[in-house]
């Protein structure tokens, strides 16, 4: 691999800006800061923007190198006591168009490509032909309560790569891409609890509706996740 370039989003309020940060024979970062000018008083707006470019040759075959990855969000808080947000969020991974071209094209999750913030708490997907389209809630209705809500629509980059899990995994494939492109949509919820100040209770749900994809590649039941934790701190 021999260029990696991060573009990442700062406040709105800021100019437009670009730095390279690091940079060397087998790879470059570079850093973009954003400005739409963009307000919607009185709401505190946060917005982050990420794009990879992936680019060589890819060490276990001949094949050359060419994929991109990007995130983009867009928040809004309304500045009352209970602290209402909203946000919007979209993740790309690109797909590999045509296996036989001699060039790769899916994308590689860069720094782990795992994280729950990305894409779902199921963790069924990886950041690689992917495409998730994001809609979160989050609010603390009363003291020491904390209450994040949230729903993702995913779909493949390109029909005829794979269905990616985590750690680059082959879920699914159909070569044909008569499958189409709709993996389905996920609902996520959490609440976490502070009774005092060492002392966190946390619960969660996620439920995973199949779409178009999985329902023709294989079995198809919905899925579902949750979880109950504590945690203390000293």
């Amino acid at each position: 691999m021999n260029t990696l370039e991060l573009l990442r989003g700062t406040p709105l309020e800021k100019a437009f800006a670009t730095e390279v940060l690091l940079e060397h024979d087998q790879m470059k970062v570079r850093r973009i800061e954003l400005a739409a000018g963009a307000r919607i008083p009185p709401c505190q707006m946060q917005e982050d923007v990420v794009f990879v470019v992936l680019t060589g040759r890819v060490t276990f075959h001949a094949d050359g190198l060419r994929a991109f990855g990007a995130n983009a969000k867009l928040g809004a808080t309304v500045p009352v006591s209970w602290k209402p947000r909203l946000g919007v969020q979209y993740t790309w991974g690109s797909g590999d168009s045509n296996p036989t071209d001699g060039v790769h094209e899916t994308f590689d999750g860069v720094y782990g490509g795992r994280d729950i913030f990305f894409y779902g708490y199921l963790n069924l997907f990886f950041w690689a032909n992917l495409r998730d389209a994001e809609l979160d809630f989050s609010a603390k209705p009363w003291r020491g309560v904390t209450l994040n809500v949230e729903y993702h629509h995913f779909n493949l980059d390109q029909a005829n790569d794979a269905w990616y899990t985590t750690g680059l995994k082959v879920a699914r494939r159909d070569i044909s891409g008569a499958s189409g492109t709709t993996l389905g949509d996920e609902f996520d919820a959490r609440v976490a609890l502070s009774l005092w100040n060492h002392l966190e209770l946390m619960a969660g749900y996620g439920r995973f509706f199949p779409g178009e994809f999985v329902r023709t590649t294989g079995a198809s039941a919905p899925a579902n996740w949750y979880f109950a934790q504590a945690a203390y701190s000293w």
